[in-house]
């Protein structure tokens, strides 16, 4: 794991290899796969987000485009809820196995709550569920897995665009 201190002075200091490092460098640090962890050098605080968040617009910076500004625009109109919607939708693309069988565990306790299964009962649907045997079928067969382009966000985002308006026409 790389170990960085940020010092008052914005600087980064690889305490591993003994010298200064920029956003550039540890951006591609973790693209060749690297851990980081960026602690404050005075309250020890964790500040691993905020510089891997500081990569990210340096990167944008440099290359420009890659954020469409209509999704910053809209995570701004917002809110924290938004924010919050984008990290659990971040943290479900990174490991979308234990997304999703949270998600059943959660439905499932909602339906316990609501008094709708025994408890007895959302176990073994939840036994059910989460059985290997359903893993090997696909839900979608036939279906590419393949990464949206940058074109087809930014066709997607104006799409939505369009349904906004149109609502607000609506209205």
């Amino acid at each position: 794991m790389l170990r960085i201190k940020r010092y008052s002075n914005r600087k980064l200091y690889d305490c591993n290899a003994r010298c200064y490092l920029t956003l550039e460098e540890i951006g591609a640090a973790v693209r060749s796969g690297e851990d980081i962890q960026v602690i404050d050098h005075a309250s020890n605080a964790d500040l691993t987000t905020l510089t891997l968040v500081q990569v990210l617009l340096a990167e944008e910076k440099r290359q420009g485009g890659w954020l469409p500004h209509q999704v910053l625009a809209r995570l701004i109109r917002a809110g924290e809820n938004s924010l919050e919607n984008l990290r659990e939708a971040f943290q479900a693309s990174l490991d979308p196995a234990g997304s999703f069988e949270r998600e059943i565990h959660r439905r499932v306790q909602r339906l316990v709550q609501e008094e709708k299964l025994t408890a007895e009962e959302s176990n073994q649907w939840v036994e059910l569920l989460l059985s290997p045997e359903l893993e090997s079928q696909a839900l979608f067969p036939g279906m590419i897995d393949e990464p949206a382009s940058r074109n087809d966000i930014h066709i997607l985002l104006a799409q939505l665009e369009q349904i906004d308006q149109s609502l607000a026409d609506l209205k």
